[in-house]
């Protein structure tokens, strides 16, 4: 298997533990290769993640990101150029790599991804991914039909053969010049837009985000208005044995890297960190002070009926209207 991580030197140490992670469930496949495309990744950081792979009896190798002709439109201070590599990684990695299974750093591996990795469907599609719980009124935005499949960028199985031969690059600077001001989840509008109806569906278990494990399928409901997403049946059962768990930021769940974390999958996190090594964090507490999250306590705290409408609406009609 081919596996592509992205990010910066800060989230090395993360990129790290979901490797490790990835090592440890996956001891019986054949072969495991890693590629970090990375952005001012140390040379101390480099040589550890090899010893790591190398320790397990894989490989890994970091690819430094190379100055691709990228307008400054597409990052910012939210946004690094580390989290649009993976929409160009056709052209950064090996000519003799012709799939991979790109996974975000902010994940914990909990199963054997070769099922997911030998999925037929990226014999057909450049792009196969997880659904996400996006409204309508946000594909809209971009140019999608509201019941347009839009998937989640953490966990993507890659064609690599069918990705070299779009133009990535001119459909990129068109998508941007139409829809600039309109972008609210990076490259992944970018990606959803450039492979729309050109999209393999997976199963929600590969990539299981907090929001699925913190809400039941009516709050969901309530708080994102989901147009084209999956069922209550399909949410249960990937919650109740994931096979990646992504722990996305989602209101007022404290991810496990933070001494207060309050979420629902943190042990899974603290598992596999205290069980190695390699990193060592002092974890710091997360200010639960600021004005975005003194907000959205103030309407989870309200009635559901009333709080989670409201936010509901503030998130899934209001904000993609400003936009």
């Amino acid at each position: 298997m081919n596996i592509l991580y992205t990010c910066d030197n800060n989230y090395v140490w993360l990129m790290g533990i979901s490797m490790i992670s990835l090592f440890k469930t996956n001891s019986k496949a054949k072969e495991i290769n890693v590629y970090l495309i990375g952005e001012n990744i140390s040379e101390e950081n480099k040589k550890l993640l090899c010893k790591i792979a190398n320790d397990y009896s894989r490989t890994c190798k970091v690819v430094d990101l190379p100055n691709i002709k990228m307008t400054s439109e597409l990052y910012s201070d939210r946004w690094p150029r580390s989290a649009f590599s993976r929409l160009f990684c056709g052209e950064i990695l090996p000519k003799t790599i012709k799939k991979i299974l790109y996974i975000d750093c902010d994940t914990i591996i909990r199963d054997n991804l070769e099922r997911l990795y030998n999925n037929k469907k990226s014999e057909k599609y450049a792009i196969c991914g997880v659904k996400d719980c996006v409204s309508g009124n946000y594909k809209k935005n971009i140019g999608l039909s509201k019941d347009s499949a839009y998937i989640n960028a953490g966990v993507l199985l890659i064609n690599i053969d069918l990705l070299r031969k779009r133009k990535i690059f001119e459909e990129i600077n068109d998508f941007v010049d139409k829809y600039n001001k309109h972008i609210n989840y990076a490259d992944q509008d970018i990606l959803n837009y450039l492979f729309k109806d050109e999209i393999g569906i997976l199963d929600l278990n590969f990539n299981v985000r907090t929001l699925e494990f913190v809400y039941t399928y009516k709050d969901i409901l309530r708080l994102r208005r989901p147009n084209n997403y999956y069922n209550e049946d399909e949410i249960n059962k990937a919650t109740e044995s994931p096979s990646i768990i992504h722990y996305t930021t989602n209101m007022t769940m404290i991810r496990p890297w933070f001494s207060n974390s309050n979420h629902p999958k943190k042990e899974e996190f603290l598992n596999i960190y205290n069980n190695q090594d390699y990193f060592k964090k002092d974890f710091q507490e997360f200010s639960t002070g600021s004005l975005k999250y003194r907000f959205f306590s103030f309407f989870l705290h309200l009635p559901k009926c009333i709080g989670y409408s409201s936010l509901g609406f503030i998130h899934s009609v209001l904000v993609p209207l400003l936009k």
